[in-house]
């Protein structure tokens, strides 16, 4: 018999998907593969990732493991996918389906790193749940793919319109002149679009763009030309090291402006680190943070600080790994199985109480987690508060 090029293709995975059962089958542990950008610009916020997810699946052991399966034990697998290598995305995510045997993904953290990840998840039919935000990654029809994340699109709009009704609010002004800054990277590039999109549509007049290559090295003969455009809030979507080296170089020159970042940019623990007091008013819209005042978020506060006492600062990644680690627990224990497909089903049915806000997890569709509030945050004195919505904020904003 003469097999096409097709049919080829479809034994292959067949096969490769027996084999994977069988393996599943053999071993004690349940797999979850965690493929995140460990190293590179991003490497912090995914390493923070697996560290939440980590804590919950040590949780989910330590009471006992997944009942449902007689009290198999989960064994996280990370690997990394860089900052910025989509082949090494795809590469790592094949190794953790076909030689861990990872009945579940986390990943990838970043976006364009996701949607490598998430075409050989699909392709392999293994759900993978991310972190990530671009709107893309729940827009292509994929089944096996879960976002908990609000969209980057929801984001940006939460960013520009609180921080105009914040600053309605405080300064009794409209926001009028805004300033966009982004990294040269797609994602960022993405945003940054949106950004400006965004503002023509509310009116506000963008005084000055530019994507600035990362890694940034004097951003002042681009930003110095602020001090005659004078914009009320400043769009700053890059890296951390450049977002510390671009607001650095914006208070330096006089310039005092509310600076809005975005995601791990602005909420990792090296901003006040390097910024001290220049980081007040440095704010950022996010997912989670840890001041939350949900039921389960100080707990988990305490769990993250006892195993990472060197780590002052939870960040947003970490929470929403232990979230989504807590999210595959209960998917495991409603599948009562490890068969990818089972625990795929599982996942787009679940609902149940989270530590993000909005309270709960459940999914649309497309794969969006429905109930996903985002918020904005802002540093003041070394600590990141909740600003906005009013109903998680723990601290009184100010704007200079």
């Amino acid at each position: 018999m003469i097999l096409n090029r097709r049919s080829a293709l479809a034994l292959g995975a067949a096969a490769l998907a027996l084999r994977s059962v069988s393996a599943r089958a053999q071993g004690a542990d349940i797999v979850v593969g965690a493929p995140n950008a460990l190293s590179g610009g991003y490497g912090e916020g995914g390493r923070q990732v697996v560290n939440g997810l980590r804590i919950a699946v040590d949780e989910i052991n330590a009471g006992g493991g997944i009942k449902a399966l007689q009290g198999r034990k989960l064994k996280l697998s990370p690997a990394d996918t860089s900052s910025d290598k989509p082949a090494q995305a795809a590469s790592v995510t094949r190794r953790l389906i076909t030689e861990d045997h990872a009945s579940v993904l986390v990943g990838a953290h970043v976006s364009t790193m996701t949607l490598a990840a998430q075409l050989e998840a699909e392709r392999a039919e293994v759900p993978i749940i991310t972190t990530s935000y671009a709107d893309s990654i729940v827009s292509k029809g994929y089944k096996y793919t879960f976002k908990i994340p609000p969209q980057s699109s929801v984001l940006s709009a939460a960013g520009l319109d609180d921080i105009a009704e914040l600053y309605q609010t405080l300064k009794h002004e409209p926001v009028k002149r805004l300033a966009v800054f982004y990294g040269s990277d797609a994602n960022s590039q993405a945003i940054g679009s949106a950004y400006l999109d965004l503002a023509k549509k509310r009116g506000i007049d963008v005084v000055a763009s530019a994507a600035l290559p990362s890694p940034i090295t004097d951003p002042t003969p681009v930003i110095a030309p602020l001090r005659q455009s004078n914009p009320q809030v400043i769009i700053l979507n890059l890296f951390t090291d450049d977002t510390i080296l671009t607001a650095r170089a914006l208070r330096n020159l006089g310039i005092m402006a509310p600076l809005i970042g975005s995601g791990s940019g602005v909420t990792v623990k090296a901003i006040p680190e390097a910024l001290g007091k220049q980081a007040d008013n440095l704010m950022g819209t996010v997912a989670w943070n840890s001041d939350l005042p949900i039921k389960g978020v100080a707990e988990f506060d305490a769990a993250y600080k006892k195993a990472y006492p060197s780590e002052p600062l939870v960040p947003q990644e970490a929470g929403e790994g232990y979230a989504i680690g807590l999210l595959i627990g209960q998917a495991l224990e409603n599948a009562a199985s490890d068969d990818p497909k089972k625990i795929r089903d599982a996942i787009a049915a679940i609902d149940m109480p989270a530590i993000l806000p909005g309270g709960r997890i459940q999914f649309a569709e497309n794969g969006q987690n429905k109930d996903i509030v985002p918020l904005l945050v802002g540093w003041k004195d070394g600590v990141l508060h909740t600003l906005w919505p009013s109903q998680y904020a723990t601290a009184q904003p100010s704007l200079p």
